[in-house]
């Protein structure tokens, strides 16, 4: 991130997230069965609680861990309700070195393949509405989850009967609005 843009900001915190969940489950113990029905309901009050935040410029990470030891962070910032830049580091946690790193500016976005996908908060919970909570129950399991402030953390499928490294979706680790 450019330092004119990070002194320009504010950190929100989140709360934690697990780096490398297990697949995640939509039960609480002794709970009913969340439907489909019952996500969609709570990314919309999520997508409502980030709409009251009113704000075009930001910053987000997005984060995820691998069985294999592999762990990367994407950076993505927003100015003016569009993404501008993204950075990203794969890191080897076993030996603890750097496996991958770059930056993205306007010109270059979305000219790497890895790390998270070129998109704003709004497009997160679209993409998580549109692909992710319609997808087929009978094949995958659906998970949406919140940090204890109520934006989303994540949001994905995973096979039914995965075990390691399933996991597709869209997430969001921290937040920084700007001031």
């Amino acid at each position: 991130m450019s330092r004119a843009f990070a002194s320009a900001f504010a950190l929100l915190a989140l709360g934690g997230g697990c780096a490398d969940p297990a697949p995640p489950t939509n039960l609480d113990a002794g709970a009913p069965a969340v439907t489909a029905s019952d996500l969609g309901a709570r990314l919309e009050q999520s997508r409502q609680i980030w709409k009251g935040m009113a704000t075009s410029a930001y910053q987000y990470s997005a984060i995820d861990a691998f069985f294999s030891g592999s762990r990367w962070t994407t950076v993505i910032e927003v100015a003016g309700g569009r993404v501008v830049r993204r950075s990203f580091q794969s890191v080897n946690t076993e030996q603890n070195v750097t496996e991958e790193a770059w930056s993205e500016d306007l010109r270059t976005l979305g000219s790497h393949r890895s790390g998270a996908p070129v998109l704003t908060i709004d497009e997160l919970y679209d993409r998580c509405a549109r692909e992710f909570l319609t997808a087929d129950p009978a094949v995958h399991e659906i998970g949406v989850y919140l940090h204890g402030n109520g934006l989303l953390q994540e949001c994905g499928v995973w096979p039914r009967g995965c075990q390691d490294d399933c996991w597709k979706g869209v997430g969001m680790e921290t937040l920084t609005l700007a001031r």
